[in-house]
């Protein structure tokens, strides 16, 4: 009678030396495939590096332009090359619309925009100029122009710290209504070099006749400039500015004397002589204003002392207030 197998009994047992091998294999390829991924891994690092250092290497290829700032100096606007500011102005052309003629200056920022598109004007402006009042700007055309400026602030140079600083003076001048927004840095007007933009100005011009408007325009003209900063508090004293101003020799036209013409005596022609002139404490105006100081082609944000004579309306000089740098 055949006995009954049990379970387990009969199973191949493995030998010992199967065992150790097998685990032998899986160590080696372990090891293969970590000297593996180190490889991969170092090769991408590799292959980083030396994408770095090929941009390193074209970045030192260019040319520097140095700002020759004082270290306190972070406003720098920079003249944009002609390709780049004919761009900007096919970008501002294509934002604004057909109807506006635009001209920039060389930082890429409006220098003036016409308009002669009648639905930018809201009334009978026959009426307006017959008026007594004169051609004035209605309180919801002030609303309008604020809004367009804003919509339009990259071209204006508006940021989020001069927006609000809107403050409009309004003045008649012949057929123009003439509506100013003046830059203010810390509080202070931003003082600018001579011929340079800190303002923007918007105005009409009508072209009229008896009865009628022939043309009519709007002009837009001028910008602020961008995230313009400067310090608060100078380092250098005012009392240090004088020490420089003071006694200074200048030349003033020669006062003439007071004459009454008499019969067969005229007064003399007036003469342009000049006289020197010591200059003194007591007619020394020192103000502290922020300034864009042009140099160069480039404009830099200046902390200055602005120094004027008070009988004097052509004497000028800047002074950096944090380096005491001669400005003008």
């Amino acid at each position: 009678m055949e006995q009954e197998q049990l379970p387990g009994e009969n199973v191949p047992i493995a030998a010992p030396s199967t065992t150790i091998e097998n685990k032998k294999r899986k160590k080696v390829a372990i090891i293969f495939s970590s000297i593996f991924l180190l490889v991969c891994f170092g090769f991408a690092l590799f292959v980083i590096f030396f994408y770095h250092q090929k941009q390193e290497i074209k970045e030192a290829e260019k040319p520097v332009i140095s700002s020759g700032a004082p270290s306190y100096v972070t406003s720098i606007y920079y003249a944009l090359p002609k390709e780049q500011l004919l761009q900007r102005q096919k970008e501002i052309e294509k934002e604004l619309g057909k109807s506006w003629q635009v001209t920039l200056d060389e930082y890429g920022f409006a220098k003036q925009l016409i308009s002669s598109d009648s639905a930018l004007y809201g009334g009978d402006y026959t009426d307006i100029i017959n008026s007594s009042s004169g051609n004035i700007f209605t309180k919801k055309e002030i609303e309008y122009w604020n809004n367009f400026i804003k919509e339009h602030a990259s071209i204006f140079g508006i940021d989020s710290k001069n927006v609000e600083q809107f403050t409009y003076a309004k003045s008649i001048i012949n057929s123009y209504d003439f509506l100013q927004i003046q830059q203010h840095v810390n509080t202070t007007l931003l003082f600018t070099s001579s011929g340079l933009d800190s303002a923007i100005h918007i105005s009409r011009k009508f072209a009229v006749s008896p009865k009628s408007i022939i043309s009519a325009a709007v002009i837009v003209s001028g910008h602020f400039w961008p995230n313009f900063s400067v310090p608060k508090n100078a380092r250098v004293s005012k009392e240090d500015i004088e020490e420089v101003i003071v006694g200074q020799q200048i030349k003033i036209p020669q006062k003439s004397i007071p004459c009454n013409p008499l019969p067969n005596h005229p007064c003399p022609a007036p003469t342009d002589n000049q006289v020197m002139h010591y200059i003194t404490k007591a007619e020394v105006q020192i103000d502290l204003v922020p300034y864009l100081y042009k140099k160069g082609n480039m404009m830099q944000g200046r902390l200055a002392y602005k120094v004027t004579l008070k009988n004097n309306q052509t004497f000028l000089k800047l002074f950096d207030a944090i380096t005491k740098d001669k400005l003008d």
